[in-house]
């Protein structure tokens, strides 16, 4: 990893903040900057277990996967 690529990943993280449109590529970045095959971005409301946000770049969306009907309340993150 080069100190270029870090920068430029951390530049598109902070413009991201200000245009959700990018965090699928921010997230498709960090996958491959860690040779990963996708990423998230989740903000899950804590009594609900609603999705407010999500984004995903290699990962089905929340609506199209049984995850929520079932695995959402033993998602130990949710807990933290």
């Amino acid at each position: 990893m080069s100190g270029d690529s870090l920068s430029a990943l951390i530049e598109t993280i902070y413009e991201a903040g200000i245009d959700g449109d990018l965090w699928p590529m921010v997230l498709a970045s960090v996958a491959n900057l860690v040779g990963g095959i996708g990423g998230t971005l989740e903000v899950v409301e804590r009594n609900s277990f609603r999705y407010n946000t999500f984004f995903s770049h290699g990962v089905p969306k929340p609506d199209e996967i049984a995850y929520l009907q079932r695995y959402a309340a033993l998602n130990p993150r949710v807990a933290a």
